[in-house]
């Protein structure tokens, strides 16, 4: 008996240690990310960066900390992509459910997203039919000349290149999202300014009206869930997105 009292103790202790473990690095890292600008300011001269999901050709932290969508994000280019790189630790599945990440460019100084070359990705439902985490293989784009489809494939003759993972960590879900595009394609070039916006819809068909609160914040439900849950079902209920401007890096 002393013998199992011993082993409970020292399991009891491990957990304790895990769960302080657990809390000092989900701590590091909200302090870190509140430190960082909320959009990013600099431009970035590409690298070798291949498109695979897995952020090993960015820096090790991306420069921004977008608190409207909860995620770092990074833009750079080099003379012939725009690349954009996401992380999203903080309700990820927001990135991932039915209105993925949506990319707003323009070469003006504009807040308005109608008619503005877009593109979106994952695409996780096509002809009202869901599609498996496996195969997330079409991306949205709408108003880039050239590209007449509005549904294409990842493996496309348009050099649009995408591509996700999907960790799991001590710390939770991790996604991770990479986007690559032709200058040509949007009709920019390096040294040049666009103005972007990063829309994250969740799994609202439409954006509430102005004032209006997400539903689940006022409704009590049959089954209680914990404070973090609550927030994370309101968080991908509602729309939310952030403009920003990005000058396109030229080579030293």
């Amino acid at each position: 008996m002393a013998c199992l009292s011993i082993k409970r103790n020292k399991y009891k202790s491990s957990m304790k240690l895990t769960l302080f473990a657990l809390i000092s690095i989900l701590f590091t890292v909200s302090v870190y990310a509140q430190k960082l600008p909320n959009t990013q300011s600099q431009s970035i001269w590409a690298g070798k960066i291949k498109v695979d999901g897995k952020l090993d050709d960015w820096n090790k932290e991306l420069p921004a900390y977008n608190r409207e969508n909860n995620l770092w994000y990074s833009l750079a280019n080099d003379d012939k992509y725009l690349y954009l790189a996401v992380k999203k630790d903080k309700f990820p599945t927001k990135a991932y459910s039915r209105g993925g990440i949506k990319l707003f460019i323009s070469t003006k100084e504009i807040k308005k997203t109608e008619g503005l070359p877009t593109i979106t990705f994952p695409v996780i439902v096509v002809d009202g039919k869901p599609v498996p985490f496996k195969e997330w293989n079409d991306i949205d784009v709408r108003h880039i000349p050239g590209v007449t489809d509005t549904l294409i494939s990842i493996y496309n003759d348009h050099g649009i290149q995408v591509a996700w993972n999907l960790d799991e960590t001590e710390i939770g879900k991790i996604y991770t999202y990479e986007l690559a595009i032709p200058l040509k394609l949007l009709s920019i070039s390096p040294g040049q300014t666009i103005y972007y916006n990063m829309l994250l819809r969740g799994t609202r068909s439409k954006p509430l009206r102005p004032g209006q609160v997400s539903p689940i914040a006022v409704s009590t439900p049959h089954v209680p869930v914990s404070e973090e849950v609550k927030q994370r079902l309101i968080d991908s209920d509602t729309w939310t997105d952030f403009w920003a401007t990005y000058k396109l890096a030229t080579k030293r």
